[in-house]
This record gives structure tokens, sequence and C-alpha cells, in this order.
């Protein structure tokens, strides 16, 4: 895979393009809700790379780390195909940790969305049959699972999960493992605490629920412009996980994930403005650019 010194000139790059403002001319592979995933070349071909918030002490990248792990044997032991996914770090001169997950860059179409869209109804059919099945056999109270399509892709041997760097880990009580900091830290501060106290588990608790991942899932689809298959994906779900899903049900939750999430973007670029343009100083992470919605 990667080298640590490709890595270490890929962090550079990164490191550059923030401090200068311009980002032209970083490889974007694609766009997620929090970060981009860039494109790196390797001597192994093209891999997805994307970088996650810094770690500033050793001890919360080893906690990070381990759950990392952990979420991914959960998947695969309940029979996931997740793509093949590395942690690599990088030491930086300030003593704090860059890291870094790297996987196999897949054709785009290979990638779910494109998938659905160039298939018939009996194809999108199997695809979303074999969906409710990895729902069913994944989710439960102590794991969670963003099943949405921009999460997947296809291979010879069927489905492949791509969406790993956020471990949806919860303890016996239902309390979330996961480093609550390091998923609120590209929002801006003062908005942290509200986001920590009174939204996390909201937008966490979907991914603990077959009923509300599939809603997500099947939302998705207005995002993707693939609106003409959701009259058959609430079909097969409905079918395969009887939960009697309407098609209002799923516009009013798209509408309403929609409108937190652009509000988030909106939220984070006027704090990239406020402190490139106001503070004069280095906006620290990587956004996004406009997600059609």
């Amino acid at each position: 895979m990667i080298l640590t010194a490709d890595l270490n000139q890929l962090d550079q790059e990164i490191e550059r393009a923030l401090i200068t403002g311009n980002e032209d001319d970083l490889p974007i592979l694609g766009y997620g809700e929090i970060n981009p995933v860039l494109r790196w070349s390797s001597s192994e071909g093209f891999l997805a790379v994307k970088r996650l918030p810094i770690f500033d002490t050793n001890e919360r990248l080893f906690r990070y780390q381990s759950q990392f792990d952990e979420f991914i044997s959960a998947l695969r032991a309940s029979q996931i195909n997740v793509i093949e996914s590395k942690l690599i770090v990088v030491n930086r001169d300030d003593g704090r940790f860059a890291a870094y997950c790297i996987q196999p860059a897949l054709l785009s179409q290979a990638l779910l969305p494109e998938v659905i869209r160039l298939s018939d109804d009996n194809k999108r059919r199997e695809i979303f049959t074999a969906l409710s099945k990895i729902i069913v056999a994944a989710i439960s109270d102590q794991v969670g699972l963003d099943a949405q399509i921009s999460n997947w892709g296809l291979g010879e041997s069927g489905l492949v999960y791509l969406d790993v760097t956020t471990p949806m880990l919860r303890d016996e009580s239902g309390n979330d493992r996961l480093d609550t900091d390091l998923f609120v830290a590209s929002f801006p501060a003062v908005t942290r605490p509200m986001i920590r106290t009174f939204l996390l588990k909201r937008i966490l608790n979907p991914y603990f629920s077959r009923r509300a991942s599939v809603l997500d899932l099947i939302g998705n689809l207005y995002k993707e412009n693939l609106e003409a298959a959701i009259p058959l994906a609430i079909e097969t779900f409905n079918h395969q996980l009887t939960l009697n899903i309407t098609s209002n049900e799923v516009k009013n939750y798209y509408r309403h994930d929609a409108r937190f999430w652009g509000f988030g973007q909106w939220t984070r670029r006027l704090d990239r403005y406020w402190q490139r343009h106001i503070r004069r100083r280095p906006y620290p992470f990587l956004l996004p650019g406009r997600v059609p919605r």
C-alpha cells in the first residue's frame, strides 16, 4: 500500500493548502458530509485517502485505532465485506498526530450509486434485497451501520462496504464509545457543546435502528439523483423487513436530514471565512464542496 514517506508528502501538501487557502491542487476523489476523500497513487495502484481530525495525544490516537479495528472486525463478523482499510499515522513536528484511512480506490462505475443508476429493476431489487439482509445481520444495540448507498461499492464477490472511519460502537448501557470530540471537531467551536449535548445522539441513533437506517438509505437516493429507484426500494425493503415505510415518510426524513447537514456545512464554511479572512489564520480542516441535495 502507501508508504509512510508518501503520506508525509501528502500531509505536507494538505498543510500547504490549508495555510494558503488554495485547495485547487489537491487530488480530490470525492466528498462526504464531513471530509473529502483524496486520490493518491502508489506502486499498487490508486488509493482513496481520508485524513481524520488531528489527534492531540497518543492515548486518544491509540483509543481510536483500537475502535477502528474493532468496528471493522464487528462488521466482518456480520458477514459484511469491508474493503481493505488501513490506518497510517504521521507524526507531526508539533507533537500531534495526523491519521489517514487508506483504501484501494474503486472505479466510479463500481460505486453503488452508479451501479444502481445503470441497472434494470431486477438488478436493483437484487441489490436492495442484499442490503436488507446486511442491515438485519449487522445492526444491533452495540454496533451501528451507515448503510446509505454512497458508502458501498460492488465487486466480483458482491457488495463492498467503504465507510469505516466513524466506529459506531456503544457499550451495554447504550453510551457511545466514539470520541465525540473527534466527531464534532470540524464544526465551529461555539456550536460543538450544543451538538455534543443535544444533537449527537440524534445524529447517531438512526445507525443503530434498522428502520431508521433503511429510511436514511432510501432517502439517500434523492441525494444521488436516483429518485426513480425509490418506489422499488420501498417495496423491496418493506417486503424483506416488514417495515411499512411510505414514500412520504422517506421524503420527510430526507428533507430533515438535508436541512441539518446543509446548515452544518453552512456554519463550517462561515467559520472558515471567519478564520481565514477576519482572524487571518489558517483554517485547519478540508471541507467538502457544496453537496447537492
